[in-house]
């Protein structure tokens, strides 16, 4: 390293995870679930419970996580794709939430809001805390579908985002990448923004999205209750690939 260098940052996550879904140790015990399964709410009624994940309850229906940076407009991204105004609400302190928010929506699913990250200024003993917090959910947890990692498309790919989309891949997590803030950039703009991300973060395709006008969110929408319904988003891909 060069004199006078900055050391490396640490990375987000851990370069060798442990194993997913992992079963709870023998004799753990699990605090029963303190919100309503998703299939006893009405049909688009949405519950919500924050938790730590040393509380977490056993899994109950199909878990869809978001994850994104602390400025990314994860909470503006979830109210569209849920269409509920204010219902994921920015903390007062962003990069300081430490807690899982899940959705239960009445008929569908479970969307999970995981705490930002890259908040710089965040403590690092906040950061590592955050580390081990998300890893213990995202590695572990038996009915995680699929994880949405949230980028912003506006500006160039950020490298904290390339090693969060890296470890997932690394442990074999389902994932998909969007890319938010596409209102920022002209139509001309957003196809080669999407596909010079995609290069760069090592994915075959990125969705674009904006909390501004709604573009990309029908798509993701149909996405996300694929996922829930059970169906394999990607099936038809892999199929062309056979052929």
């Amino acid at each position: 390293m060069k004199v006078g260098a900055a050391p490396a940052a640490a990375p987000l996550l851990a370069p060798a995870p442990p194993p997913r879904r992992a079963p709870p140790a023998p004799g753990a015990k699990r605090r029963p679930s303190p919100w309503p399964h998703p299939s006893t709410l009405a049909p688009g009624e949405v519950a919500l419970v924050g938790v730590h994940t040393d509380d977490l309850p056993a899994p109950w229906g199909v878990e869809i996580a978001v994850a994104g940076r602390s400025n990314v407009g994860k909470s503006s991204a979830i109210n569209r794709l849920l269409k509920r105004d204010g219902l994921a609400r920015t903390s007062s302190t962003p990069g300081r939430t430490q807690t899982l928010n899940f959705f239960a929506v009445g008929g569908t699913g479970v969307l999970v809001d995981l705490p930002g990250y890259g908040f710089a200024r965040v403590p690092d003993a906040v950061k590592a805390r955050w580390a081990g917090f998300i890893e213990s959910y995202l590695y572990r947890r038996e009915n995680l579908s699929l994880v949405i990692s949230l980028i912003d498309g506006s500006i160039p790919a950020q490298r904290i985002d390339t090693e969060l989309i890296e470890a997932l891949i690394e442990a074999d997590v389902p994932l998909v990448v969007v890319a938010t803030k596409m209102d920022r950039l002209s139509r001309t703009r957003r196809g080669p923004a999407l596909e010079a991300l995609a290069a760069t973060h090592g994915v075959p395709a990125i969705i674009g999205v904006s909390s501004v006008d709604g573009t990309g969110f029908d798509e993701l929408r149909a996405l996300v209750h694929d996922v829930w319904s059970g169906e394999d988003p990607y099936e038809d891909d892999e199929d062309d690939d056979d052929e």
